[in-house]
């Protein structure tokens, strides 16, 4: 069976108290005060900024204004650790930082303010950071304790760095973001150059600080599953706010194509049929280089934003090579021509990431695959499989039945059965997955890749040396369906042969009950562009045949002129993603569905 995982420094004190830095709400100089330092800045200082923090205890809010450096003092009258602060800034922009709670009973503390620590701050509370700021004055001392720890702290600083770094922003080294030294306007200070750069690329990318604050939220909340958490494990993925799928932190940072903001400059990683490799899109120049040194040249399909064909001379002249769709998410489809065997393939790209652990894989994941059946030929099969933290496969269910593509014939084994059976990962250290190896096998026979949105959910695409592919999911309760949506869709065969790329619209009309998880919504579904037209009413059920999948029974549609007959099929909504793959039983076709951008 191939269906194996996803079958993924502020100023010193001493200088602060000799220079001021702005007046206090509050009288230091007691026992029972804590006086807080820092600077304010964006790269340039902030003049004049509204300081105020909020702590575990005091009496009242402490409250000053920045100097014409940045810096700033201010004093909490009984205050106590955690705190959190915030500035605003003359042009109204707000931003935040935190202090981690400290047993010691300490009377002074230091934070700087910058957007980078609204990051920090961002990736600590898990939502939105001015949200969480108002919340914080009316939680318990107790909980303030435990939300703001040294050990969240710490990690939201590593993530932070990380994410910095992913997009080129790589010379902070050891640098505090809270606590590091920062002079705004010194053409030597680590810390400030990094402001100056973020600030260079968020306007490279079309994105501002809030945009960015909320996707690191975002995705904390997801991978940690709760409110003020720290945490990136790609296998820790729990029911997140939205299902609107969004870019991650990292790539808003970077260039974007003029008719596409989701398709970003980046090392992307290329996963087809029994073959992967890496590639180097430029999303400007709408260019993508392999690693053998082949470059393929991009151009915008008219009035379709997101959807590019491919060429492989500059001057685009002849039969495309090939389509390109990129969901809002960041991850494509692509239909390109195989020479080998003078046809169409599928493969998916989506920007590389890495740091992945065997423990991020721990967890169920729904998965709809194609496997090897016999000849040149390959089979639907719907699984389901659990995995432990070490990597190896606990329990599964899969369902296929070879040529018949009849995915209501199921087995099911755990315990020592699965044991038998099971699947092992091992992480690859140069790529963004693991390597997987089949019970009874010395060397690996298959690899996962991982990629992450920007809402923190997570799938994973695999494929076998004998040509068998799937892609995964975490295993979720879907929500109630409603609204509508535009979307391409890119039709499989059995034998791996890629139709062209289609688009539709898809809108859902009533819901029979929406308190049932396995309730039958009836939508609307129309095939763009064709005549006569295919628009036809059909029903399906969510959360069947478990939960995270959607089943459409075959039938037909006699309400419309001519009658409309649709498949048995079987989907997996991709979480955060945009994409739904379908297992189309009675065509006996592997079909991607990507929403167009809205």
């Amino acid at each position: 069976m191939k269906n194996g995982l996803f079958v993924l420094g502020g100023i010193s004190l001493a200088v602060l108290v000799g220079c001021g830095g702005g007046s206090s709400s509050s009288t230091g100089g007691n026992d029972n005060s804590l006086t807080i330092s820092g600077t304010a800045a964006t790269g340039a200082a902030i003049s004049g900024g509204k300081v105020e923090y909020v702590c575990a205890s005091g009496t009242g809010t402490g409250t000053t204004t920045s100097d014409g450096t940045g810096s700033y003092k201010v004093t909490v009258s009984g205050g106590t650790l955690p705190c959190l602060g915030q500035v605003t800034a003359s042009d109204k922009s707000v931003y935040h930082t935190l202090i981690a709670a400290d047993s010691s009973g300490a009377t002074t503390a230091t934070a700087n303010i910058t957007p980078m620590t609204e990051l920090v701050v961002a990736s600590v509370a898990g939502t939105d950071t001015s949200d969480y700021y108002a919340s914080f004055t009316s939680m318990s001392k107790d909980s303030k304790t435990t939300a703001v720890t040294t050990a969240k702290v710490e990690a939201a600083q590593k993530d932070v760095k990380a994410t910095l770094s992913d997009s080129g922003i790589t010379t902070l080294g050891d640098t505090d973001l809270l606590k590091g030294t920062l002079r705004p306007g010194s053409s030597t200070d680590t810390y400030d150059k990094a402001l100056e750069t973020l600030k260079t690329n968020l306007a490279t990318g079309g994105s501002d600080i809030k945009t960015l604050s909320g996707t690191v939220a975002a995705s904390s909340a997801t991978s940690s599953g709760a409110s003020a958490s720290a945490g990136t494990g790609a296998g820790s993925t729990t029911a997140s706010s939205t299902d609107t799928p969004s870019l991650p932190a990292s790539l808003l940072l970077k260039p974007k194509a003029a008719t596409c903001a989701a398709m970003r400059s980046a090392t992307y990683r290329y996963v087809g049929a029994g073959s992967t490799q890496k590639l180097t899109v430029d999303a400007e120049k709408l260019t993508v280089a392999t690693a053998s040194g082949s470059v393929f040249y991009l151009k915008a399909v008219d009035k379709d934003d997101c959807h590019f064909q491919s060429f492989s001379n500059s001057a685009m002249t002849g039969a495309a090579y090939g389509e390109l769709l990129v969901s809002q998410a960041g991850l494509g489809v692509l239909r390109f021509y195989d020479a080998t065997t003078s046809s169409y393939g599928v493969a998916v790209i989506f920007p590389e990431q890495k740091g992945y652990t065997v423990a991020d894989a721990a967890g169920t994941w729904n998965s709809l695959s194609m496997e090897y059946y016999v000849g040149n030929t390959y089979t639907g099969t719907l699984s389901t499989t659990t995995y432990g933290t070490t990597g190896t496969r606990t329990s599964f269910t899969y369902c296929r039945d070879d040529s018949k593509w009849d995915l209501t014939k199921c087995k099911s084994a755990s315990g020592a059965e699965a044991a038998t059976n099971a699947n092992t990962l091992r992480v690859n250290t140069d790529d963004n997955g693991f390597y997987v190896t089949e019970a009874g096998q010395i060397k690996p026979t298959g690899q996962r890749f991982v990629y992450k949105s920007g809402t923190g959910d997570v799938a994973v695409v695999g494929f076998w040396t004998d040509g068998s592919f799937d892609i995964s999911t975490k295993q979720r309760t879907l929500p109630t369906p409603a609204g509508s949506n535009s979307y391409w869709q890119l039709n499989e065969s059995a034998t791996l042969g890629a139709d062209v790329v289609t688009s539709g619209t898809a809108a859902v009309t009533s819901v029979a009950d929406a308190t049932s998880i396995t309730t039958s919504f009836v939508r609307t579904n129309e095939t763009t562009g064709v005549s006569p037209s295919d628009k036809r009413s059909e029903t399906l059920i969510n959360n069947t045949p478990s939960n995270g999948f959607r089943f459409r029974a075959a039938g037909t549609d006699t309400s419309v002129t001519p009658n409309q007959s649709y498949s048995r099929v079987n989907q997996l909504p991709l979480k955060g993603m945009g994409i739904t793959v379908v297992l189309n039983e009675s065509s006996k076709r592997f079909q991607v569905s990507v929403n167009k951008p809205n």
